[in-house]
């Protein structure tokens, strides 16, 4: 038949063409996918070469005995460096700043409470439902979403400008995290579970770089087996299924990482929240967070040391090593090998390796065991930070700002919620509203814990008003920073007309022209008549509105709020890295040594940064008569302070305050004020407040701890060795009262002592009164200072005797 010959030519030739087509197809497709992987590595190439040779020029330029410093400089701000590189982490803190300021809505509405649980969840879900495409009908959801969109949009550009690669995704909703206990021995039902509640419209096939299904739809059976088999090996094995050896640390290089976190997409958001509920480690709120903050430390470490930051570091020390060899300067070689050797442990603070435990459920026993601590003995650790006046003051003076607008800043800003108000729509937002853990941090070493514990020290440390007294102090320093720059913007002042403050800027890299970018009074922000700043954040929304290049308002502002953290953290001090890496706190979680010296740097972050600082500082003035200066003013100012301190510890406490008159309270008041208040109790004794001696001091607080236990049994066995009774009654009562948390805020330790402790030890401790009666002689020798609210009676005699500041017991 010929109409049916012809049938099955012509079939045979659209069956020939639709392959000839889809061969067509798939060769062009081949060829922008390998022209997209060019470019891609084009660029980070480049980025990474434009990093080296300005890394390299820095190593050419700064005089050789700067060399050695000039590897950590790139890490961690030196306030004595004389070279103008801005540090990972001073980026860092600025990037998160920046961020932090964008986002100001979600934190108000949804940051955690006193508790440390998330608020208004109801809504929290509407704006994760915005995230991913749904109307939900909610306003302010839809405003928070909107909000935060638009952050990681920004954080995803500047990743890229830094040689990233991460490309733009639709309704793309949020990063999820994957908790490896729950995932163990559980591929089947994983499988089963994700399959059902994913898009895989928007998910792409490796093989045919084409979408697995269309929308609605799910694949072939065992594509599907076969995509998800590679998933889930590549979460159980932290991706080394598939990973070969290399000279990069992590074995990717960051450019590409950051991507790799998009390949799965969720049908919407409630399949997002009940994946997370079954296999996720962290909730919508802290999702968002963690992934703005990971990003700007993804963007710091790139935009210092280049695409592949651990390449870049290594890249730095081998140029600095090379030019010291070549100077012949057997020292500067020597000072360079350390140098180099010290740098890995503060990059891993950085990039978090040092909190990657070994042995995770050893390093979860030892981390909650230290929050519960902290939440037991640190609920007085705001009267301890009295200081932050005069270290904001002091740096405030040096670097030309007025120092009396700073603490008149901080009391607006703590007595009116609408100074606090302005301070948020200026970009200046509280950092514990964002990091749960900001306020523990000054005082207490741990990242790594588990969540209820976590919750437990942050509970306390808000509760007391720590965090908010930091907050309100940072908030203040910075104010009043954009408040000088503005005032001398309106005026029209270079850099050389504005003294210390125009100083800073120039050493910090600024240039005239940068300041005259900076200054244009169309720029500064002005929430009030009477009020004018210059903050990073509306300048670079202003600059771009007005016309200016993208990347040049970013690198500006970036230099600008970077410069504004340095300074802050001198002000108000949270921990020193370069000092914690140095004494093991880069040692990882979940080995012995790690464990020990993270218990060891308990409650001296804050000490340590206090000393560090101020040390930094001393050594960047230029004659020995300033240097004398400084550290006389630091002194003078913060042992006031400490002694003011002291005193309120003690009417805490229920005694009255201290004679100042001996050099016993003049030693301590020393020391209190420089952070180190637990080493004072040593002036007058061998044993410190918690009732350990120095060693336990010095080994943390789990070594006081473990001190306790043993004492308990020691105590009991050595008075039945003498016939006597045991006194565990007593000795459970003082556990627990030291070791219970919460129960030792400032303001309600006294009513806990008398009314719930006194109480139980006079019922277990027969001899319970007999002890308070020769611990009340032992003070009065010791200390010259007697109870106003004495042990075991349900109220006070009398008010504190404050005459006694002055005077003091017979």
């Amino acid at each position: 038949d010929l109409s049916a010959e012809r049938a099955a030519q012509a079939a045979t030739v659209a069956f020939h063409r639709n392959h000839v087509v889809l061969l067509a197809d798939a060769i062009v497709q081949m060829i922008r996918d390998q022209r997209r992987q060019i470019l891609e590595r084009r660029h980070k190439t480049l980025n990474q070469l434009m990093r080296l040779r300005a890394n390299q020029e820095i190593v050419d330029r700064v005089p050789l005995e700067d060399l050695p410093a000039l590897i950590a400089d790139h890490l961690n701000y030196r306030i004595s460096q004389k070279h103008d590189v801005v540090s990972v982490e001073s980026h860092r803190r600025g990037l998160s700043s920046s961020f932090r300021g964008e986002i100001n809505a979600l934190l108000q509405a949804h940051s955690r409470n006193i508790v440390g649980a998330v608020r208004n969840k109801a809504q929290l879900r509407n704006v994760l439902r915005e995230l991913h495409g749904g109307k939900t009908g909610d306003a302010p959801a839809k405003e928070i979403a909107d909000a935060f969109r638009a952050t990681a949009e920004r954080a995803r550009q500047l990743f890229n400008a830094h040689g990233g690669n991460i490309g733009k995704l639709h309704d793309w909703g949020l990063p999820h995290t994957h908790d490896p206990r729950r995932l163990k021995n559980r591929a089947d039902e994983w499988k089963a579970f994700i399959a059902e509640r994913l898009d895989w419209s928007r998910i792409i096939n490796r093989d045919t770089e084409q979408p697995f299904a269309a929308p609605g739809q799910r694949p072939a059976p065992q594509d599907e087996a076969r995509f998800l088999d590679d998933i889930y090996n590549g979460l159980s094995t932290d991706g080394w299924d598939d990973r070969l050896p290399s000279m990069t640390s992590g074995g990717r290089a960051l450019f590409s990482r950051r991507a790799e976190h998009r390949i799965l997409h969720f049908r919407d958001a409630d399949a997002w929240l009940e994946y997370n509920e079954e296999f996720g480690r962290t909730n919508p709120f802290d999702a968002m967070i963690n992934h703005l903050e990971g990003m700007a430390r993804d963007i710091a470490l790139m935009r210092v040391l280049g695409p592949n930051p651990q390449g870049g570091l290594e890249h730095l020390i081998q140029a600095a090593t090379r030019r010291a060899k070549l100077s012949g300067n057997a020292d500067v070689v020597k000072r360079v090998e350390i140098a180099a050797k010290s740098a890995q442990p503060i990059m891993d603070i950085i990039t978090g390796a040092a909190n990657v435990p070994v042995r995770e459920t050893f390093a979860r026993i030892m981390a909650g065991t230290r929050n519960v601590l902290a939440s037991a003995q640190l609920g007085s650790a705001l009267l301890s930070s009295v200081t932050d006046i005069w270290t904001a003051r002091l740096t405030a003076k040096s670097i030309g700002l007025n120092p009396g607008n700073v603490l008149s800043t901080v009391v607006r800003l703590a007595a009116s919620p609408e100074h606090r108000d302005m301070a948020a729509s200026l970009g200046f937002v509280a950092q514990t509203m964002a990091d749960t853990a900001a306020g523990t941090a000054r005082f207490y070493n741990d990242v790594f814990s588990g969540e209820i514990t976590q919750r437990l020290s942050g509970a306390v440390m808000r509760a007391q008003g720590l965090s908010f007294w930091t907050d309100m102090n940072r908030i203040g320093f910075q104010m009043s920073m954009a408040a000088d720059l503005a005032n001398h913007a309106h005026l029209g002042r270079g850099l050389d007309q504005m003294g210390e403050l125009g100083a800073l800027l120039r050493r910090r890299g600024v240039t005239d022209e940068d300041w005259r970018l900076l200054s244009d009074p169309e720029l500064l922000s002005t929430p009030r008549p009477d009020a004018r700043f210059l903050t990073p954040q509306e300048w670079r929304r202003a600059a771009i509105a007005g016309g200016m290049e993208t990347a040049r308002a970013e690198n500006l502002s970036a230099r600008l709020q970077a410069i504004m953290e340095e300074q802050l953290e001198r002000a108000v001090p949270t921990r020193n890295i370069r000092l914690t890496a140095a004494l093991g706190g880069a040692l990882r979680p979940g080995t012995v040594m790690g464990e020990l010296a993270r218990s060891g740097l308990s409650y001296k972050s804050f000490p340590i940064a206090i000393m560090m600082n101020q040390y930094e500082h001393v050594m960047s003035l230029p004659t020995p008569m300033a240097k004398a200066r400084y550290m006389a003013s630091f002194v003078a100012g913060t042992t006031l302070l400490g002694a003011l301190a002291i005193q309120l510890k003690e009417i805490a406490k229920g005694n009255d305050p201290r004679p100042m008159d001996d050099y016993k309270f003049i030693g301590g008041a020393l020391l209190q004020g420089g952070g180190l208040g637990i080493f004072g109790d040593f002036l007058v004794a061998e044993t410190a407040r918690t009732g350990g001696g120095l060693a336990e001091v010095i080994v943390g607080p789990v070594g006081g701890l473990v001190g306790d236990g043993l004492r308990m049994g020691q105590s009991n066995v050595a008075r039945m060795l003498e016939g006597r009774e045991p006194l565990l009654g007593r000795d459970v009562t003082n556990f627990a009262r030291f070791n219970t948390p919460g129960t030792n805020l400032w303001f309600s330790r006294v009513a806990m002592d008398r009314l719930v402790w006194d109480q139980m030890q006079l019922v277990l401790d027969p001899e319970a009164e007999v002890q308070w009666r020769r611990q009340a002689r032992r003070r009065l020798r010791e200390y010259r200072n007697t109870p106003w609210w004495r042990r075991g009676e349900l109220l006070p005699d009398r008010a504190p005797d404050l005459s006694n500041a002055v005077g003091g017991q017979p």
